[in-house]
């Protein structure tokens, strides 16, 4: 498997990991209005009608957190294939070479592009 593929596969896996999250979401802002709601109802029986929901809640956030984990380590997978790349071709059997040069320049734009992706999501999230 070359280098592109690779980065590639991280790249879907990190795209599938994104809709995860945002499934996870969903379905966590649909639990607490939920949870919210029944506790409106129940305000004088709390413990027992919401105790479920609760659980519910609760698993759904500790699955998002995880799943948080998982993208961070995906993104700090493909950056450091990336700047592993870079460091190839820094070496200085490449340094002469005009294609290593715009290979470089290739590699530092995705690393970029990536690092501000990563500040989007973090941001969004």
């Amino acid at each position: 498997m070359d280098n592109q593929q690779y980065l590639n596969e991280l790249k879907q896996a990190l795209a599938l990991h994104s809709k995860q999250l945002r499934q996870l979401d969903v379905a966590l802002r649909a639990a607490r209005a939920e949870l919210a709601e029944l506790e409106a109802h129940t305000r004088m029986r709390r413990g027992a009608a919401t105790e479920p929901l609760r659980n519910r809640v609760h698993a759904l956030r500790l699955d998002r957190h995880q799943l948080a984990a998982r993208i961070a380590a995906c993104y700090t997978r493909i950056l450091a294939h990336l700047q592993t790349r870079i460091d190839i071709y820094s070496e200085c059997r490449f340094l002469g070479r005009p294609d290593s040069m715009a290979t470089k320049l290739a590699l530092y734009a995705q690393l970029r592009d990536l690092r501000a992706e990563a500040r989007l999501g973090a941001w969004v999230r």
